[in-house]
Order: structure tokens, then sequence, then C-alpha cells
């Protein structure tokens, strides 16, 4: 086998992961992340039939599916980490799209399904990081509830923090009692993301 061939396995066995790591994974954003990645692949595919032969097309093809299979276990290892919760494989795929598309609804109706569907999303995972009991110890130690959890999560949001690092934060026990401290010692929102920005 050519370290050409090799190289191009592997790149298809880092497509397929960022797959079955992206089902793990929740967010608005997955249809696109997911449409993304297939449209590259399927490149990757259309390439190799110039570059290598018919045959090592089908045999990638054949390969995706042993790579699909093998690299799940570790996508949704991963993707626990980065959450801090255990998910389910999702696709992220609903019928709003499909009826958009069709002319069903309008823009407006889809965008508004969409942000429902992240609400919603979003109230799954929050509960889920409520649950766990080194989040729940930080909270209890100083008294705050679910409602304060999760006004600490849209403040970091609201903050220009991101997503991401506002998720980041209040999944990490250590993080959390940081926030919790700085907002109670009477700092600004601003002042609050900023200190967060220093890390």
């Amino acid at each position: 086998m050519s370290v050409g061939l090799i190289v191009y396995q592997l790149i298809i066995l880092l497509f397929v992961f960022l797959i079955m790591l992206n089902g793990y994974l929740r967010g608005s954003a997955k249809q696109i992340i997911d449409a993304g990645i297939s449209i590259i692949l399927m490149i990757t595919l259309i390439l190799a039939f110039f570059i290598f032969n018919w045959k090592i097309v089908i045999l990638s093809i054949i390969a995706i599916f042993v790579y699909s299979f093998v690299s799940k276990p570790f996508a949704k290892k991963l993707a626990h980490r980065m959450l801090g919760y255990r998910t389910s494989f999702d696709t992220g795929s609903d019928d709003s799209l499909k009826d958009f598309t069709s002319g069903k609804i309008s823009l407006e109706k889809y965008f508004e399904k969409l942000e429902k569907k992240q609400q919603k999303s979003e109230e799954i995972r929050l509960q889920k990081l409520f649950e766990r009991n080194q989040i729940r110890n930080v909270l209890k130690q100083y008294q705050k509830n679910y409602e304060d959890f999760t006004n600490y999560f849209h403040l970091l949001k609201m903050t220009g923090l991101g997503e991401e690092l506002a998720w980041e934060i209040i999944s990490n026990p250590k993080d959390l009692q940081k926030l919790i401290y700085l907002k109670d010692k009477g700092l600004s929102d601003i002042e609050i993301a900023a200190e967060f920005m220093k890390l």
C-alpha cells in the first residue's frame, strides 16, 4: 500500500470520526456541520476516482461503514468529556427543514421552530448538568437553585463570551464556584466576563 493511499484512508477516517462525534454532540448547528463534513467526504471520494481508481473508491465506501462502527465508541466517550454528560447518537435532523424546503412553512416559521428546538435542547443540557453531584454541591454551598444556575448560563452567553465557553464554565465546578463568588461580590456581568477571559 502506497503512502498516498494510507494518508487518503486516514483522511477518510478523520471525516467519519467527526461525523460520529457530531452525532453525539448537541446544538442547533448539527445539521449544518453534518452537511459540511458529508460534502467534503463526498468530494474526497470523487477525487479518489481521479487520483487512484474506481476500485479504491468502492473500497473506501466499504471502509466508511467499518470506520463508523469502530470510531463510534471513541466519539461517544469524547463527546461525554466535552459535554459533561452522556448523550445518545442523534443526527439533529427534524421535519422543519423538510417542511421549509417543500414550501409548507415560511422562513420565519422555520427559524421560529429552530429556536424552540435549540431552547429545548439547552434546557435538557442544563438539567443534566444540574443533576451532577459536583455541580449541585457547589450550588448548595452558596444556597443557589436551578433557576440561579440557568441564570448564570444566560448571563455568560449575553456577555459575549460565546456559548461554547459559557457551557465550559458552568459545567466546571471550580469555574462555577468562581462565577457565583464574583456575582455575589457585586461585580457587573462585563467585569465577570473579563475575569474569565484572563484564564
